[in-house]
């Protein structure tokens, strides 16, 4: 997550000065497909492997939810954009249940297949990998809007600087930051907390209330299956409430 964080806004904002976003989309997939499946492929004993190859897999994977969060001006304009960022948010959270079951059912039928248990989480490993880049081969072939003639600053680094400017006025003489960077400050304060909070439930499933590795399996697809209409739903609440007479 750090690296994210420290990788993210230079990268974007050089994708963004060249137009490169669907390629960004495709490239930042391909890495993180591959990092899965070289974990895959990794020996139990290799824990430099194991660890890089789970960076960049996790790197790659942020990397890619932004530059895909950024081809929706492209695609869809006002409530369009809505619907299409729901029904988008809850094709991916079916999409992740049903390789949480592919990945799961390997390992529960991994004598059948004569794999052992670390054979089969290989398995699963590989399974996550290329789940993520046959999906994320259609981004390849989708048309996108045209690029964008806004000018740009002399470098990504003067137009990230720039950018912050804009949004959190802090150095002008009106110190009254926009409603934008309020939602800006209030959405990375919400991911980022959520983002932290999602990978330790695992842990206090497990060790506090003491969850069968299955248990938890189940429990994730419940919330998986919760999220899903969930989605949806904000996205229609969205498209009511705050375009309301545009």
């Amino acid at each position: 997550m750090l690296c994210s964080a420290l990788l993210s806004p230079f990268l974007s904002a050089w994708v963004d000065r060249r137009h490169m976003h669907q390629r960004a989309v495709i490239i930042s997939s391909v890495i993180g497909a591959t990092a899965c499946i070289a974990l895959a492929l990794q020996p139990s004993t290799s824990q430099l492997g194991i660890i890089t190859a789970i960076i960049v897999a996790t790197v790659a994977f942020d990397m890619a939810s932004i530059f895909t969060a950024s081809l929706l001006p492209k695609l869809a304009q006002g409530r369009a954009a809505d619907t299409l960022s729901s029904v988008g948010f809850a094709a991916g959270y079916a999409g992740g249940a049903i390789a949480l079951i592919l990945a799961t059912s390997l390992i529960a039928a991994r004598e059948s297949f004569g794999l052992s248990a670390a054979g089969a989480l290989r398995g699963s490993f590989a399974i996550m990998g290329l789940w993520w880049l046959i999906f994320s081969l259609p981004a390849a072939c989708v048309r996108m809007g045209t690029a964008s003639t806004r000018s740009h600053s002399g470098t990504s680094t003067k137009e990230l600087l720039l950018f912050l400017q804009e949004t959190l006025p802090i150095n002008q003489k009106d110190r009254c930051i926009p409603q934008f960077g309020w939602l800006l400050l209030g959405a990375v304060t919400i991911l980022g907390v959520v983002q932290t909070a999602i990978p330790q439930f695992s842990n206090v499933a497990l060790e506090t209330f003491h969850l069968e590795p299955p248990q938890l399996v189940q429990l994730v697809l419940i919330v998986q299956f919760i999220a899903l209409p969930g989605a949806i739903l904000i996205g229609w609440l969205s498209g009511v409430w705050s375009r309301h007479g545009v």
